[in-house]
């Protein structure tokens, strides 16, 4: 009797977690207003990465078919490897920003954010990161840099091919901004960045690099590494002293 009544609390138990585990639909994740004093709230309805991989999926679902080489829309089923709400407007409204990987090696190549516009999804993609390990992670690419309260997405793109481990691959850095619904190019809002952090990032790394050169008896596939680091170095010092030099 008193197994039978153990199980029947089990099973009941079991039930209730489970639908306290309910996943929200993208209606009732739409419904609510998406603001600062509303995060609480949103984080219960997307508490963990297979939820937020299901909002995901479910607002490129709804999205028009008219475009049929629509690359976002090849792998409508993505991995989600992160996700954020984050007020990209400057109005303490929140926009849901996340990292999809379509790789299968958790290296997302998709940014994407949601706009909740009255309840119905507003999106807008970046791409990056083909090769190495992807676009990196989100607390390196949703940045404030003017603490402003209005976040930027920031996103290090490779400057030429991607080398791979035997050649090091040169990156700049490109500033976005989301404006009606798109994330717009906007490296000319933050030349100040590029120049008083990006580029002196850069110079001292390079002096870093030709105070440490290879030892007398490296091997050739050192020395050539090493080159190849130092004409990495002076080719992202070179595109970053071409934009500064624009304003």
């Amino acid at each position: 009797m008193l197994k039978h009544i153990a199980l029947m609390f089990t099973t009941v138990c079991t039930f209730m977690v489970a639908s306290q585990c309910k996943a929200a639909t993208l209606e009732e994740i739409l419904k609510v207003s998406w603001n600062k004093q509303s995060l609480p709230e949103l984080k219960k309805l997307i508490p963990d990465q297979k939820a937020a991989r299901q909002f995901a999926f479910d607002v490129r679902m709804k999205e028009p078919h008219t475009e049929p080489d629509d690359m976002y829309r090849l792998d409508i089923d993505a991995d989600v490897t992160e996700y954020e709400f984050v007020d990209l407007k400057g109005d303490d409204s929140l926009q849901f920003v996340c990292l999809l990987d379509i790789t299968g090696r958790m290296r997302p190549t998709i940014l994407m954010t949601v706009e909740n516009d009255h309840g119905h999804p507003k999106t807008a993609y970046l791409t990056g990161g083909e090769g190495g390990l992807g676009l990196g992670h989100l607390s390196a690419i949703i940045r404030d840099i003017n603490h402003s309260g209005r976040h930027e997405i920031v996103l290090s793109l490779a400057l030429g091919p991607f080398g791979g481990v035997v050649a090091p691959t040169p990156y700049m850095e490109h500033f976005y901004i989301y404006q009606n619904g798109k994330l717009v190019p906007s490296d000319h809002e933050f030349l100040d960045y590029y120049k008083n952090e990006a580029l002196p990032k850069r110079r001292q790394e390079l002096d870093e690099l030709m105070q440490h050169p290879p030892a007398s008896d490296a091997s050739p596939e050192d020395r050539t590494f090493y080159q190849k680091s130092i004409d990495a170095k002076k080719k992202e010092i070179s595109a970053l002293s071409k934009l500064v030099s624009q304003r």
